[in-house]
């Protein structure tokens, strides 16, 4: 008999997926494979000194705060967790000291009064502005007299050179509301969220005392004296006169 000129099927085994075999007889080669992407790595957060050196750059790449050609008034402000310490900013301009952070003023939307603060800096350093208190010192810098004032919300803030906020060592103060666990531990995080509201109905229940404590009572003026009509006069003493 005459061998059949028909190709032999090709074995497969069972690690070997099944693939269409090619015309003429061959086996088509498997597809290639995609590598998968690389691992994202987690970010990481900045160090104070990171932190620092990234805000040196930025300003340098910018415009220089000392620079005698830019038109821009920085002020300054640092952060406290209340009552207890203080609350590294996410702008730190010294590794040594990170609650103590900058910015321009003229970055402030008008009427720049002590609520626009607030909510600047609330919005620069995520912090809700529920928790928030602004306070100015009103002592003298060179004595060393520290007088605290708390700035109200509708408060416009003086500016100049010798005013709380316009140097590092006289900043502006911010105290934010925040509540520690049983081992003393405050989360950053939770500053950005808003104030309980039994918190926020006594807190302004005490601005209500204070400012009327604040406001001085004046009592309205009395009325003046009605003179008497002229007849009704004359006719006492008429009666006076008679016997």
């Amino acid at each position: 008999m005459e061998a059949s000129s028909k190709p032999k099927p090709r074995r497969r085994t069972k690690s070997q997926p099944d693939q269409p075999d090619a015309p003429g007889g061959v086996a088509a080669s498997p597809p290639k494979r995609t590598p998968p992407p690389p691992p994202v790595p987690r970010s990481v957060p900045p160090t104070a000194q990171e932190a620092v050196e990234k805000w040196r750059q930025t300003m340098a790449s910018s415009s220089d705060i000392s620079s005698p050609g830019n038109s821009l008034h920085p002020a300054y402000y640092r952060l406290y967790w209340k009552p207890s310490a203080a609350l590294p900013s996410l702008f730190p301009i010294e590794a040594t000291d990170p609650s103590l952070g900058t910015f321009y003023l003229e970055h402030v939307p008008p009427p720049r009064k002590g609520k626009n603060y607030v909510a600047f800096i609330c919005a620069r350093e995520k912090i809700h502005v529920s928790r928030v208190k602004l306070y100015v010192n009103e002592g003298s810098e060179q004595m060393g007299e520290e007088r605290l004032r708390l700035v109200e919300r509708d408060e416009v803030l003086r500016r100049g050179p010798n005013e709380c906020g316009a140097s590092s060592t006289n900043p502006l103060m911010i105290t934010v509301e925040m509540a520690a666990d049983s081992q003393g531990y405050r989360n950053r995080n939770d500053a950005a969220q808003p104030l309980p509201l039994i918190l926020r109905t006594s807190r302004s229940f005490g601005n209500l005392v204070r400012k009327r404590k604040s406001t001085p009572v004046v009592e309205p003026p009395l009325p003046p004296a009605v003179p008497a009509p002229a007849a009704a006069q004359s006719t006492r003493r008429s009666v006076k006169a008679s016997p």
